[in-house]
């Protein structure tokens, strides 16, 4: 890996009530994405090339991962209190056939959508 020359690459899993990886798991494959694809969205155009991207990189994925544990412990069967409050803004939790996350947050609207 060639860190300050090329952007870090993430490969997750997630051990939340069960485990899951991104070949599972379409929300995982979607966050990685997030911050593997479009890391250049991540990097302001007045800051040099790369400055803080880790930084915004590990920031991205933390929100997104939050979305994430937002919209998968909603579940309308379910009755008592969510385990993890809803505290981010999003019209619906998932979108299309492959029922994508929002990750993708939009500054001028001040909320999450869909790539």
């Amino acid at each position: 890996m060639h860190y300050p020359l090329e952007p870090a690459i993430f490969s997750l899993s997630c051990f939340w009530k069960e485990t899951k990886t991104s070949l599972i798991d379409t929300a995982l494959w979607d966050m990685e994405q997030e911050v593997n694809v479009y890391w250049k969205d991540l990097v302001a155009a007045s800051e040099p090339p790369h400055h803080c991207l880790l930084a915004n990189q590990l920031h991205c994925l933390a929100m997104c991962f939050d979305v994430y544990l937002e919209t998968e412990s909603t579940d309308g069967a379910v009755e008592g209190p969510r385990e993890f409050a809803k505290e981010k803004m999003f019209f619906r939790q998932s979108c299309g056939r492959s029922r994508s996350k929002p990750f993708k947050y939009d500054s001028k609207l001040c909320l999450f959508t869909y790539r």
